[in-house]
């Protein structure tokens, strides 16, 4: 399983395939305020 390093937070697994969008704000519960549903569309990334 993936691990998804956050700054200042920790090192979280993630599933496979999951967007790093979602990943941020449901698995590591950090809020970027995105907009495009994770996609990457919107920029705020």
């Amino acid at each position: 399983m993936p691990k998804l390093e956050v700054e200042g937070v920790g090192t979280f697994a993630v599933e496979e395939g999951k967007r790093l969008v979602l990943a941020i704000e449901e698995d590591v519960s950090v809020e970027i305020m995105h907009e495009c549903e994770g996609y990457a569309r919107c920029t705020t990334c």
